[in-house]
């Protein structure tokens, strides 16, 4: 009898012992949940745009989602800069199975990722969310961001070619400012007059080289033409333009070389010389907004580009895309609709962050308080611009590895303008032949 009362009581602490045990796991495991719901869903937001004005706004943007969305958190990654292609750790990070949730997106790139199956589809959450997306933000950026009748990104700004000037240089030369129908010749023979010389040395240029690419289009040159498509940059209108950039060095003396810049910063470098004052004038992008707005040692103003044959100007528009892996696709909507919101565009608009995609905001006082006084021009260059982009499988790969390392060769003075443009022709002939 002791020993049948010992087994059930030794059986009894048994199971007091699991009924313990199992009672602690379930208060770890709802411990546990309880954390999970505390610390809420991060998720991960790759941009590209590095300077340090658009890091602090985009902070700040991220900093009022986040306090309206508790539960979720934003962990800002950025590209390196002075690379080759701001683009490549985006690509590396999706060739690796470990892409960003949302990453930022120039639409004029989205054919490559949506081939490669890397970004989701999001026109459900835009039916639901905006059915009237055209009415809320510029057609043009909509447009961009379309792709077999789908959307894959969603905007909230875009960049133009546009001319930046410094207002007491054109007063000290007495030439009157830049006006809207100025075409190239204008903009020599005013740098000319804005260059100064210390003795035989230049002091301040009168302008900075233009883009190759849009001063060969605005000159009526095209690399590919469509319907049929075909190759016709040995022209004598792509002939010209690069004389007109090698002239304004070697003939006129009123510019630099631009090519001989450090080719991952060219940009960077040459809004540091228009900051310090060293060049008149220089055909930069809106997006450059935001780093001139703490220039204080002189007055400054933006103007159309100049034109040629054609009033060109390209357009380049900024949006973000959610990727199509990731784990979190509500809360990653969440924060793309709320970067494209108008309190997100207010945050972006005030610090100029290109031009807002949404109509309302670019409109405003927002955006067009000045300086400069001609902003609302950085808006009014839209109506002039076309996506830099032809229907030619692999054409960002041409431009970036072809035609741009021939271009810096011809304006270098390393091979002439004739076997230049030749060369790019046999090169963009064989990327037709192979690649379409």
């Amino acid at each position: 009898m002791k020993t049948n009362l010992f087994a059930i009581e030794n059986l009894y602490k048994k199971i007091t012992l699991c009924l313990c045990a199992s009672a602690a796991i379930l208060c770890l495991l709802s411990q546990g949940c309880s954390n999970i719901e505390k610390n809420g869903t991060t998720i991960v937001y790759h941009t590209i745009e590095s300077l340090p004005e658009q890091i602090d706004a985009l902070k700040l943007l991220v900093k009022e989602f986040e306090k309206k969305n508790p539960d979720i958190k934003v962990r800002i990654e950025t590209a390196p800069s002075g690379t080759a292609s701001v683009f490549q750790k985006l690509k590396i990070s999706i060739a690796g199975q470990n892409p960003p949730d949302v990453f930022y997106m120039v639409t004029d790139r989205l054919d490559e990722y949506i081939q490669k199956g890397a970004i989701l589809d999001i026109s459900d959450y835009v039916k639901n969310d905006f059915p009237s997306i055209e009415n809320v933000y510029f057609p043009q950026a909509v447009k961009s961001c379309y792709k077999n009748g789908r959307i894959y990104c969603f905007p909230f700004h875009f960049s133009t070619d546009i001319l930046f000037y410094n207002k007491d240089l054109f007063d000290s030369a007495g030439v009157d400012y830049p006006k809207d129908k100025w075409n190239w010749n204008d903009l020599l023979k005013t740098a000319e007059k804005t260059r100064v010389r210390d003795n035989r040395r230049i002091k301040v240029f009168g302008v900075l080289q233009p883009r190759p690419l849009m001063i060969i289009r605005s000159f009526g040159g095209e690399v590919f033409k469509i319907n049929p498509l075909r190759c016709t940059i040995n022209s004598e209108e792509t002939k010209q333009a690069l004389r007109f950039l090698i002239d304004l060095n070697k003939k006129y003396q009123v510019s630099p070389i631009n090519a001989a810049l450090n080719p991952g910063e060219r940009s960077q470098v040459e809004m540091d010389m228009f900051k310090s004052g060293k060049v008149a004038m220089f055909t930069g992008r809106t997006y450059m907004l935001i780093d001139f707005a703490g220039i204080k040692d002189f007055n400054w103003d933006i103007a159309f580009i100049p034109t040629g044959k054609k009033h060109y100007s390209r357009l380049a528009v900024g949006g973000n895309c959610i990727s199509s892996v990731t784990e979190n696709p509500e809360a990653a909507w969440k924060f793309v609709k709320f970067y494209s919101s108008v309190e997100g565009s207010k945050i972006m608009g005030q610090k100029r962050n290109c031009v807002p995609a949404c109509i309302d905001i670019a409109k405003s006082d927002i955006f067009l308080a000045p300086p400069p006084k001609n902003i609302e021009k950085a808006i009014l260059q839209i109506k002039t611009s076309e996506m830099e982009i032809y229907p030619v499988k692999g054409w960002r790969e041409f431009l970036e590895k072809e035609f741009m390392p021939t271009i810096d060769k011809i304006l270098l003075g390393k091979i002439s303008v004739e076997k230049g443009v030749s060369s790019l022709e046999r090169k963009a002939k064989n990327l037709l032949s192979t690649k379409n």
